[in-house]
């Protein structure tokens, strides 16, 4: 199997199975750089230059004994045009039709979603999982909405859709986001990092129970500044 993350996209994320840790190669250059988001919610980056050639291969002398062609488990990409079809019937299947009368998705219908922020779970070529990441002005805080977040029922339950969200989070906060918002279920997401907004603080465009709107506040002063109408950000 050959891995491509298509026209302008610029990562490659690949998990292996005898390794804790998720690798972020960015190949908008010559070179592969390597982000290690390890799965007790502590980030580091290390870079590690190497050709990009090489990703068949393996990484490095420590990890040489890994053919990424027959031993990734899953592959976790950048968003593209090509996965819209089937991103549409994942969350489809996730929400069914009421899901475009939510107040998020009518933030969503706004505009256009990053899809820089935005990605997906392949196994074994078949796109299983996906989330996307919307601009929005948030208070005065120029943030990102996560959602919708969506798994196939058939790879539930293996993690998947919180390691989307911890991949999206880490893009956004490398991206110079200042919080990523969401309205969930704080049982799910507050072990991701999520906390609270302020009771009734964001006005969205339509009804939504405020306390399950939840924030990973980046920059400082955060929840003091979320406090107005939510909205796209162009």
């Amino acid at each position: 199997m050959c891995f491509c993350v298509g026209r302008g996209k610029f990562f490659l994320l690949i998990r292996f199975p005898d390794f804790k840790d998720t690798f972020l190669y960015d190949r908008s250059a010559d070179t592969a750089t390597t982000l290690i988001i390890d799965h007790d919610a502590r980030t580091s980056v290390i870079d590690i230059p190497c050709p990009v050639r090489s990703l068949s291969y393996g990484f490095g002398p420590s990890m040489s004994q890994h053919n990424v062609l027959y031993k990734h488990d899953l592959v976790y990409l950048t968003e593209d045009t090509s996965h819209d079809e089937v991103i549409e019937l994942i969350n489809a299947e996730a929400f069914g039709p009421g899901r475009h009368t939510r107040a998020a998705a009518r933030i969503r219908e706004q505009g256009p979603h990053d899809r820089t922020l935005s990605f997906v779970c392949a196994d074994d070529g078949e796109t299983i999982a996906s989330v996307r990441m919307t601009p929005v002005y948030a208070g005065s805080v120029k943030g990102h909405l996560l959602g919708p977040l969506a798994v196939r029922p058939s790879h539930k339950n293996r993690g998947i859709g919180r390691e989307l969200v911890r991949i999206a989070i880490e893009a956004a906060r490398r991206k110079g986001s200042e919080a990523v918002i969401l309205v969930g279920d704080p049982p799910y997401y507050g072990p991701l990092g999520f906390e609270k907004v302020a009771y009734g603080a964001l006005e969205f465009p339509g009804p939504v129970d405020p306390g399950r709107v939840l924030v990973v506040p980046i920059a400082a002063d955060v929840h003091a500044r979320l406090k107005g109408v939510i909205g796209w950000r162009g």
